[in-house]
C-alpha cells in the first residue's frame, strides 16, 4: 500500500488547495490510492513516517517540495525495504529534474508505474544528501537560471569586485591540491545530458564529483555567466572536474556552505558516499 506524506509548510494556501485537488484527481485517474497523512502542529513528518511503517508501508511518496523529500531521506535511509517517491507541488525543482519527473500528471504515472532505482546518498559530517553541497560563493539565486548575479548585464560590476577563496582538498586521503576559487561544489546527482548523450553526474557509481570554479577573466564569467548561475562550472574553460569518493575540503574560517536547502558557516567539509542507498521512484525522463 502507497503512503502518502504531504507537508504544505512551505507552499502558499490557496496554491496548495488547488494542487492537492489536482493529485488527488490523478491518484483517482491512475488508481493508486492509499492513507494519506498531513504533517500538522501535533504530528510532524517522523511521526508520520513512523505510523506508516507500523502499518506495514513499502511506499512512502512525498507530497510537498524538496524538503520534504530529503526530510523522508533523512528517515527512510536507515530503513530496507521502503521505497521512496516524491510528488512535487512547486514546478521544476532541483530532485524532480534529478528524477526525471515534469509537473503533477507526469509525477503521479511515475507513482503509477513504479519504476524503482536505487540511488547514492551523500554524506557531509553526519548528515546525508541527496543532490548537493555547495560552497564558496553561495546566495539564494546561484541556481536559478535566469536570476542569478551573472545572468544580468547589470552586475558586472560585482563579477570585478569577486574575491577568490583558497581552500586545500583532499580526495580518498591522497590526491591534494590547493587552490583559489570563487565557487565549488560536490555533487552526487544532478539531472542533465552532455552534449554527447551521456548522463552527467551519475548518482549510480558510488562517487562523488567535485567542480571548482577559479576566478576568470571578467569577459568569461559574463561569456558564461548562466552556466555559473545554474552551478554547471565544468562548462566553464578552465575549471577543474575531480571525482572520488571522499573529499576532504579546508577553507578560511567560517566560509559560506549550502547543504542542499541548508545554509552553514563551515571551515572544513567531510563529505562522502554513504554504504546505504535509497530506492526511489523514478519518472519517464530519468536518464543515467
Amino acid at each position: 500500500m502507497y503512503h502518502y506524506i504531504i507537508d504544505q509548510t512551505r507552499i502558499q494556501t490557496r496554491n496548495f488547495d488547488r494542487l492537492l485537488g489536482e493529485v488527488y484527481g490523478f491518484l483517482t485517474e491512475y488508481q493508486i490510492g492509499g492513507e494519506v497523512h498531513r504533517v500538522t502542529r501535533l504530528r510532524n513528518v517522523p511521526e508520520l513516517v513512523d505510523t506508516a511503517r507500523q502499518s506495514g508501508a513499502k511506499t512512502i511518496v512525498a507530497i510537498g517540495d524538496d524538503n520534504n523529500f530529503l526530510q523522508l531521506l533523512e528517515l527512510l535511509a536507515e530503513q530496507e525495504g521502503i521505497v521512496l517517491g516524491y510528488i512535487p507541488l512547486v514546478s521544476n525543482t532541483s530532485i524532480s529534474h534529478v528524477l526525471g519527473v515534469r509537473g503533477l500528471e507526469d509525477a503521479c504515472q511515475a507513482i503509477a508505474k513504479r519504476r524503482v532505482e536505487d540511488f547514492d546518498i551523500g554524506l557531509v559530517g553526519r548528515n546525508y544528501f541527496f543532490t548537493r553541497v555547495d560552497f564558496g560563493l553561495i546566495n539564494n539565486e546561484i541556481r536559478k537560471g535566469s536570476g542569478g548575479i551573472f545572468s544580468s548585464f547589470g552586475m558586472i560590476s560585482k563579477l570585478r569586485l569577486l574575491q577568490s577563496i583558497p581552500v586545500k582538498v583532499s580526495i580518498d586521503g591522497r590526491l591534494e591540491l590547493s587552490a583559489n576559487i570563487i565557487a565549488g561544489s560536490v555533487i552526487n546527482a544532478r539531472g542533465g545530458i552532455d552534449q554527447k548523450g551521456s548522463a552527467l553526474f551519475s548518482p549510480h557509481d558510488g562517487k562523488l564529483d567535485l567542480l571548482l570554479l577559479e576566478k576568470r577573466p571578467t569577459r568569461e564569467l559574463i561569456k558564461f555567466r548562466k552556466s555559473i548561475a545554474e552551478g554547471r562550472f565544468e562548462e566553464v574553460p578552465g575549471s577543474t572536474v575531480l571525482h572520488g569518493r571522499n573529499f576532504e575540503i579546508e577553507g578560511p574560517k567560517n566560509f559560506n556552505v549550502l547543504i542542499e536547502q541548508v545554509f552553514l558557516n563551515r571551515s572544513n567539509l567531510s563529505l562522502g558516499v554513504s554504504d546505504k542507498k535509497i530506492r526511489v521512484i523514478v519518472g519517464k525522463g530519468r536518464r543515467g
